[in-house]
């Protein structure tokens, strides 16, 4: 007589579990996902903030042109520096334009190029004004004498690490003898920028 075999299914046997869900119940369970996750937010904190502080390290320093200026003065050097792509801000409060200090000394000479150096004269361009007829010649010396003064104020005022200038120059009358004759002479006034220290090798030359 045959017989069937049949299978015999034990009622306490357990289905196997999912590994990878079984590991992140015991996950939760222990707090390693916790502990996990909070130290991938913080690492996203670091980043964040460190790429912040690059961002804002980078960023330029805006510093004055110039101490002064007019409202039509401030519309030409704007249109000047936007033109050279020179990079500018106006200040809301004083008007005056800000560039990055480090390319102060490129739109000084950008704006001087143009005749709106703030100088507090005019230089050269006073000689090419229109003088009247019969000016003495005290006028005409006294003009050149001070056209010189600016235009070296514009020259000097150009240098690196220089705000402003002011020169005074002393040009005696010259004789007509050789060894009476005196030397001429000149006063410096200079403004440094901010934190931006007059170099020795400036003051020499």
């Amino acid at each position: 007589m045959s017989t069937t075999p049949t299978s015999i299914s034990n009622a306490n046997s357990v289905p196997p579990q999912n590994s990878a869900g079984f590991g992140l119940k015991e996950m939760m369970a222990s707090g390693a996902l916790y502990r996990h996750a909070t130290g991938l937010l913080a690492l996203a904190g670091v980043i964040t903030l460190g790429i912040g502080l690059i961002m804002w390290a980078s960023k330029p320093t805006f510093v004055p042109v110039y101490d002064r200026i007019n409202n039509h003065d401030a519309q030409s050097m704007a249109e000047t520096l936007r033109a050279d792509h020179i990079p500018f801000q106006i200040d809301n409060n004083s008007g005056l334009i800000l560039v990055p200090a480090g390319q102060v000394q490129q739109a000084r000479m950008k704006l001087s190029a143009e005749g709106l150096a703030d100088t507090g004269g005019m230089g050269i361009e006073v000689l090419e004004k229109d003088q009247r007829l019969g000016t003495s010649q005290f006028v005409e010396k006294a003009r050149y004498h001070h056209a010189l003064e600016t235009e070296l104020s514009r020259t000097i005022s150009s240098m690196r690490n220089i705000d402003s200038a002011r020169v005074h120059l002393a040009l005696p009358k010259q004789s007509v003898f050789i060894r009476d004759r005196a030397k001429p002479s000149a006063s410096v006034m200079i403004k440094a920028l901010p934190g931006r220290p007059i170099e020795d090798n400036q003051v020499t030359a």
